[in-house]
């Protein structure tokens, strides 16, 4: 049974959104080498001519990364080019062996944003060469990466996720003798991956202290995924999947953030 459709009640733009990046990735099986780290993929080359011609009217530019100065069997599902609509702009789409990978920035809203994703997976399925290796999808995520500013010496940290994000990490109380605030930790790295219902794969969540920009800040990251045998095979499975997988981050994101923190998202 799906889960029920409860996107309506979310405001679909936020003035203040905390959003850094998103990310869609696509990888598929690759050939096996005689390194098992390593990985080849037979059809890219042809691939890569291929897909270009599909986007080049939306991504004109091409941008050769520095992964394509590596033989590509040591780096695989490693990104090698970039296409953009010019050299500095967004969103824009990345190819590597067994990978692909669609990015927006600041500007991103969902009823952009797919379509752009739809469209790179129908040139990347139109594009791929069977005949050489067969295309089989075996990942695919969906990850929201955001920024907070907050400086851990004026907020502690664990205060802000009780009281702002609805998320309590407790420590033992008798420990407090021990350090000068329990609530108030240098650094932190949390990570979570629940299995979701629908669709099939996980949802992942994880809060680290890090920096945006030169400020500090409270980076907070939601994804969904699946991997091998839940990921969808062709265009229309991996278009449901990425809708329903949006409604589950979607809504992780306006719960946790309900309250004072979702008003100044709202400016």
């Amino acid at each position: 049974m799906a889960a029920p459709d409860t996107r309506s009640a979310y405001p679909q733009q936020l003035a203040r959104k905390p959003l850094v990046e998103v990310i869609f990735e696509l990888r598929w099986k690759l050939e096996a080498v005689a390194d098992p780290t390593g990985g080849r993929d037979p059809g890219f080359k042809i691939l890569l001519g291929r897909f270009f011609d599909r986007v080049r009217a939306t991504y004109p530019a091409v941008i050769d990364l520095p992964a394509t100065q590596i033989p590509e069997e040591m780096v695989p599902n490693v990104v090698r080019h970039q296409f953009r609509p010019d050299p500095n702009a967004w969103p824009l789409l990345q190819l590597g062996p067994g990978i692909l990978t669609t990015n927006e920035t600041t500007a991103y809203s969902w009823a952009a944003f797919k379509p752009k994703l739809v469209d790179a997976i129908s040139a990347l399925f139109a594009s791929y060469p069977g005949d050489l290796h067969p295309f089989e999808p075996n990942q695919v995520v969906l990850r929201y990466l955001n920024a907070i500013p907050l400086d851990p010496k004026r907020t502690p940290t664990l205060r802000f996720l009780r009281e702002q994000l609805h998320t309590e990490i407790a420590i033992a109380p008798s420990l407090a003798q021990t350090v000068h605030d329990l609530d108030q930790p240098w650094g932190m790295n949390l990570s979570l991956t629940l299995p979701m219902k629908t669709p099939k794969g996980a949802c992942g969540l994880s809060f680290s202290t890090g920096r945006a920009g030169d400020k500090p800040a409270l980076i907070w990251q939601l994804e969904a995924q699946a991997r091998g045998g839940d990921v969808p095979r062709d265009e229309a499975s991996l278009g449901q999947w990425l809708e329903d997988a949006h409604a589950v981050v979607e809504r992780w994101f306006f719960t946790l953030s309900e309250g004072q923190l979702l008003d100044s998202f709202k400016g």
